[in-house]
């Protein structure tokens, strides 16, 4: 997931020479946004706000403010980037399910929030030879694991990694 956030900064808290600002001291690459939906409602004269978590984005570069608007433009993506910038260790494994291969994947690379999502009478993915090239990113071993075996593969609001196959999404 990736995306674009603007802010209208009208006091410049997010501006790095603002001496007073909060917020500036935390402006860097990786910056972690949570975005929420807020639900709010009255029952019995009692006033009900939930806070609904979304996704959890990281900011892809420094914030770029226009000095003339005092409009913050902030590229956002998810922890995929994370994946992209990792090489995957090589690996050989014969008869492996597909939560086997992912587990040994991401725990090698010390990822560990991760669930496996499936239909409770579907049997695991069995990939025959499962083999890892020497200088390939996590997510292009991802990806060729979500082709291979038609699953899902996505970050959840939590920020947990989810692999999900076809009939549990169908």
């Amino acid at each position: 997931s990736t995306g674009n956030i603007d802010i209208f900064d009208y006091d410049q808290a997010f501006s790095e020479k603002n001496t007073n600002s909060i917020i500036a001291n935390y402006l860097k690459i990786n910056l972690q946004v949570k975005l929420f939906e807020i639900i709010n409602f009255v029952e019995n004269n009692t006033f009900y706000e939930y806070h609904v978590p979304l996704k959890t984005m990281y900011a892809e570069s420094f914030p770029e403010i226009s000095a003339n608007s005092r409009k913050l433009a902030l590229g956002v993506r998810d922890l995929f980037f994370y994946f992209e910038s990792t090489i995957a260790p090589q690996i050989f494994v014969e008869n492996a399910s597909l939560s086997y291969t992912i587990s040994l994947l991401l725990d090698s690379i010390g990822f560990t929030n991760y669930a496996f999502l499936r239909v409770d009478e579907e049997d695991d993915p069995i990939i025959p030879y499962f083999f890892v090239a020497p200088d390939q990113s996590v997510a292009v071993v991802l990806q060729q694991l979500a082709v291979s075996t038609q699953s899902a593969m996505f970050f959840d609001e939590f920020n947990n990694f989810v692999v999900a196959t076809t009939d549990y999404i169908m």
